[in-house]
């Protein structure tokens, strides 16, 4: 209870400390998705990735344009200047990502019908559940739609009079479709809402339509000037995919895979807790404008046969704000229970936890190596030799953004005759924590490990065999 006695500032402070610390060590990405579609896409329209090792999706001409284009500026503005290291370009990209989450939370917390001190326990639950300051500082379409349609929302509670509002609103909410084609869903709740709720006069919905059709004539632009040829990409994904099924390739789920979904991957008691709170707060607030987005949204990803839960990240802060509704209402009522009691207390433990892992790793394992490897090239050429397939290689996609061209890749699956290739200096590439075999005639010094040498002492029940953790050795002849 202690933090609401902070003032909002001093909590909007925490925020930035807490979201900062969380876009530096989270590199990587949370899905494929968010480096394949974006920032390889940017590295391509940059020439550095090859049109032969892009991902299916940009010959289908079926993915949004703005992002990567965003993306290949900042990245073409800091090579200009000098810095070229692609793991701070993308941390920029993060950051900016975390700016912009941030603020929107803070405005809306302070703007939501709701007491201040419910209001900061909604912005601290932003801040404090373990996933949350993961996911804002995402460079992702699900993040940047979320930004942007959130932005409008907030005008459209805060009751918009000016032409030039409305058509700001409108914009905000074509540009959420133009970076989300699954936004679409939200946007039907949105006009609903509109329409039988909020009711605004006739010439406001001119400017809305008209701030719309602006940003969908930016995105038809951008696909244009990125792809090189007109395209109407959100008609080809929606082809593609649905039509098609291309999508369905990757895996379908039942209706109701969602709720099971949630609860698991949220991670229990932490979820009941959310989703309880959530279904008892969207009772209450059957008239609001988030009501009347997220069940359209939830519906329409419901029907679509292939799901996942990150579908559903751009409504995060949707769902928070109905879990403090209703526990706002619940609270009293339950909060002298011993079993409910006993269960915050565990979800609070577990939180702490996840929190502090979340915020202070990698997204992936191998992007400290990548890092490594890259900043290692920049002193020369490295001949890097690797079992089965490259590291660079992942999800069946090559990947080119932190790959330095210094970097050259050999892949040997005959071990006994990568004596005769040696040359002193050449690394080779392990994919577990310590080399479990020799290799004739060649002789390893361990050169990087992202866990201290003195991890491979502690290998109980043989967890390192079947770790992820790589190793990298530098050869000589022997």
């Amino acid at each position: 209870m202690w933090l609401l006695n902070w003032s909002w500032w001093h909590i909007l402070l925490a925020g930035a400390v807490i979201y900062g610390t969380t876009a530096w060590f989270t590199s990587g990405y949370f899905h494929p998705d968010e480096h394949f579609q974006i920032l390889e896409f940017a590295n391509w329209k940059l020439g550095r990735t090859p049109t032969t090792d892009m991902a299916w999706e940009f010959g289908d001409r079926i993915r949004p344009t703005i992002q990567p284009l965003l993306a290949a500026l900042e990245m073409q503005v800091l090579n200009t200047v000098g810095l070229t290291d692609p793991f701070f370009q993308v941390l920029l990209l993060r950051v900016w990502s975390g700016i912009l989450s941030l603020l929107v939370y803070f405005a809306l917390s302070r703007t939501l019908d709701l007491e201040e001190k419910w209001q900061k326990v909604l912005f601290w639950s932003c801040l404090l559940l373990w996933f949350a300051p993961m996911l804002s500082v995402r460079f992702s379409s699900e993040n940047w739609s979320a930004i942007c349609w959130l932005s409008a929302a907030l005008m459209l509670l805060q009751t918009p009079q000016k032409r030039g509002e409305w058509a700001l609103i409108g914009a905000l909410l074509g540009l959420s479709f133009c970076l989300r084609y699954q936004m679409a869903f939200a946007l039907l709740g949105v006009g609903a809402w509109l329409i039988w709720v909020k009711k605004p006069a006739r010439t406001h919905w001119y400017w809305l339509i008209f701030g719309g059709l602006f940003s969908l004539t930016l995105g038809t632009l951008s696909d244009f000037y990125f792809y090189g040829e007109w395209v109407c990409a959100p008609y080809n994904y929606f082809t593609r995919n649905i039509i098609e099924e291309k999508a369905a390739e990757y895996g379908v789920a039942p209706w109701w895979y969602y709720f099971p979904s949630g609860v698991v991957k949220l991670v229990p008691p932490i979820s009941l807790f959310i989703l309880t709170g959530m279904v008892w707060g969207m009772y209450k607030k059957p008239h609001h404008l988030f009501t009347w987005a997220f069940i359209p949204f939830f519906l329409g990803h419901s029907v679509v046969a292939h799901k996942e839960l990150r579908f559903l990240f751009p409504m995060m802060f949707v769902v928070l704000f109905f879990a403090v509704v209703g526990w706002r209402d619940l609270v009293l009522q339950w909060s002298k229970h011993r079993v409910v009691r006993y269960l915050a207390g565990i979800s609070i433990g577990m939180n702490t936890l996840l929190w502090i892992y979340f915020c202070t790793q990698p997204m992936q394992s191998f992007m400290p190596y990548f890092s490594y490897l890259y900043h290692r090239a920049n002193n020369g050429p490295i001949l890097l030799y690797a079992a089965t397939e490259s590291p660079y290689k992942r999800v069946d996609v090559a990947s080119y953004v932190y790959c330095h061209p210094n970097i050259q890749v050999k892949i040997v699956n005959d071990l006994d005759s990568l004596a005769a290739l040696v040359q002193p200096g050449n690394l080779y590439l392990y994919r577990r924590l310590k080399m479990d075999q020799s290799i004739p005639k060649v002789k390893l010094v361990p050169v990087y490990q992202y866990l201290p040498m003195w991890v491979q002492y502690l290998n109980f029940n043989h967890w390192q065999e079947r770790s992820h953790i790589w190793s990298i050795y530098e050869m000589y002849p022997e």
